[in-house]
C-alpha cells in the first residue's frame, strides 16, 4: 500500500471518529413558572416531559420544596460526559419580590429510566448543584453552566424554589410578590475523547511504521 492512500485511509477513519462525535448534537429546551411568595405553583409549562397520568410538567419535591422540569437527554453512558448549560431572566409579577434560590439538577449514574424521571418524592437519584440564592425585586438574568465528566446523566432539570419569609437586610420586609422565570437548556452528551485519542494515536502508529 502506497504512502499516499495509507495517509488517505487514516484521514478517512479520523474524519469518521470526529464525525462520530459531532452526531451527539445538544438538545435544546424551554420553561417557563410562576411561584406565589409561599413556593405554590401559580402556572408553568415548557418542554420537558409531561406526565401521562396528571399533565403536569413542574413537580414538587416536599422534602427538599424544590419545583423542577425534567428534560431527557440520552441513556446512561458512563464513558461519555455531559454538558448543561441554562438561561434564565427572573422577575416579580408585582410590586415587591421574593427570597429565590435556582439550581441545576440531573439524575444519578445509578438512574436509568428512559418513560420517567425520578419524581416525587423521593430525591434519592438526584444531585442538585445550586447557583443561585437571592432575593429577586427586579429582572434578574442568569447564566450558567455546568460539565459532568464522568457520565452522560439520562434527564436533566431545571430546579427553583421561593423561601418565604425571609427579610432584606438590614431586616426591612419587602412586599412579597408572585416570581415568574423562564428561559432555555442546553444539554449535550459528548463521547468520550479517549476514543478519538486512541485513533489518532493508531494512525501515528501506522504512519511511523510505513516509513520504517
Amino acid at each position: 500500500m502506497g504512502g499516499r492512500t495509507l495517509r488517505a485511509l487514516i484521514g478517512a477513519a479520523l474524519l469518521l471518529g470526529l464525525a462520530a462525535s459531532a452526531s451527539a448534537e445538544a438538545i435544546e429546551d424551554d420553561y417557563y413558572v410562576v411561584l406565589s411568595p409561599d413556593n405554590t405553583l401559580i402556572d408553568g409549562g415548557g418542554s420537558g416531559w409531561v406526565d401521562p397520568a396528571s399533565g403536569a410538567q413542574w413537580f414538587y419535591y416536599p422534602q427538599t420544596e424544590w419545583w423542577n422540569q425534567w428534560f431527557y437527554d440520552h441513556p446512561v453512558r458512563p464513558p461519555n460526559w455531559k454538558k448543561i448549560w441554562y438561561y434564565m431572566e427572573m422577575f416579580p409579577t408585582q410590586d415587591g419580590g421574593a427570597y429565590v434560590e435556582v439550581a441545576i439538577n440531573y439524575s444519578t449514574r445509578d438512574y436509568s429510566n428512559d418513560q420517567q424521571p425520578p419524581l416525587p418524592p423521593t430525591d434519592d437519584f438526584i444531585v442538585r448543584e445550586l447557583v443561585f440564592s437571592d432575593f429577586v425585586v427586579e429582572l434578574v438574568p442568569l447564566d450558567f453552566g455546568i460539565t459532568i465528566p464522568d457520565y452522560n446523566p439520562e434527564w436533566v432539570s431545571i430546579d427553583i424554589r421561593v423561601v418565604p419569609d425571609v427579610l432584606v437586610p438590614p431586616v426591612i420586609p419587602i412586599p412579597p410578590s408572585p416570581i415568574a422565570a423562564h428561559g432555555i437548556i442546553f444539554h449535550e452528551c459528548i463521547p468520550e475523547p479517549a476514543t478519538l485519542s486512541l485513533l489518532a494515536i493508531g494512525a501515528f502508529g501506522l504512519i511511523r511504521r510505513r516509513r520504517k
